[in-house]
């Protein structure tokens, strides 16, 4: 018996191959950490669609995160999200190593510099929490700027 088929050792083939108690795409995972990875996808995409609306809640990491839950619980739910109209191209796009539009960088920055100073301005009244915001909003600026790539539009 080889270490590979003692990994699935009791799982039953499914129609389409796979053992029940293997992961979509990340390896073997218990029908309780797909259940768990299952309904934390949900909750991440539900913020994901609501951070398109809502300003200062972030939608392209929490697609990321459904995605990634959705890879290694549902391969039905991994290809609709990735093949969405909507919430799809961005993740494909960061998948694919392409990154993010420089339009998307830059309302990214904004929105962000905008909630970090209002909450520096009106909340936050210690100096080294106005401290932490800026090293945030620096970390944020560098990354986004210098460390992603920037996809053509």
């Amino acid at each position: 018996m080889t270490p590979d088929s003692r990994r699935h050792e009791g799982a039953r083939p499914r129609p389409g191959g796979r053992a029940v108690g293997s992961g979509a795409r990340g390896g073997p995972t218990g029908r309780g950490t797909r259940l768990f990875l299952l309904v934390a996808g949900t909750a991440a995409l539900g913020l994901g669609i609501a951070g398109a609306f809502l300003p200062g809640v972030p939608t392209t990491p929490f697609l990321l995160v459904a995605a990634y839950c959705y890879a290694r619980s549902s391969d039905r739910m991994y290809r609709w999200l990735l093949g969405h109209r909507r919430l799809g191209p961005p993740i494909r796009r960061l998948l694919a190593g392409k990154g993010l539009p420089l339009r998307a960088k830059v309302w990214s920055l904004a929105v962000a510099y905008a909630v970090l100073g209002l909450t520096a301005a009106f909340w936050m009244r210690e100096g080294w929490g106005r401290m932490l915001l800026l090293v945030l909003a620096v970390l944020k600026t560098y990354y986004l700027m210098l460390r992603l790539p920037t996809a053509r539009d």
